[in-house]
C-alpha cells in the first residue's frame, strides 16, 4: 500500500536546474531562482541546499517576504540587525545563549 504521506524529497524529480545551479554554488557563484508561484523553487532550494550541506558548504535561507518581520521594514538599522540575526543563526554561528556571536561582537 502507498505511503500516504509521502516526504516531498521522496517524490523529486531532479531537474536540470538543480545540477546547473548546483555546480554554480559550487564554483562560488551566485544564483537567482525566479520562477512564477507553484513551480518548484522551495523544493529546488532545498534539494541544492542539502546536497551543498552534504558536501560540507554551511547554508543559510533567508526568505525576505516571510523570515523578516513585517514591524522593521520602516526601520532599517532594525532590518539590518534582523537580517544578520537570521543569517548568524542559521550557519549556527551561536555563542551558547541563543545570541548570535557576529551580533554579540558588533555591539
Amino acid at each position: 500500500m502507498p505511503d500516504p504521506d509521502p516526504d516531498p524529497q521522496d517524490l523529486y524529480i531532479e531537474r536540470q536546474a538543480d545540477r546547473i545551479i548546483y555546480d554554480k554554488l559550487q564554483d562560488g557563484d551566485c544564483c537567482y531562482i525566479v520562477s512564477p508561484p507553484q513551480t518548484g523553487k522551495t523544493l529546488l532550494l532545498r534539494n541544492v541546499k542539502s546536497k551543498l550541506e552534504a558536501t560540507g558548504f554551511k547554508c543559510a535561507v533567508i526568505d525576505l517576504k516571510t523570515n523578516l518581520d513585517r514591524n522593521i521594514t520602516n526601520d532599517e538599522e532594525g532590518w539590518n540587525w534582523k537580517f544578520i540575526d537570521n543569517l548568524a543563526k542559521q550557519l549556527t554561528l551561536s555563542n551558547g545563549n541563543g545570541s548570535s556571536n557576529i551580533l554579540t561582537r558588533m555591539v
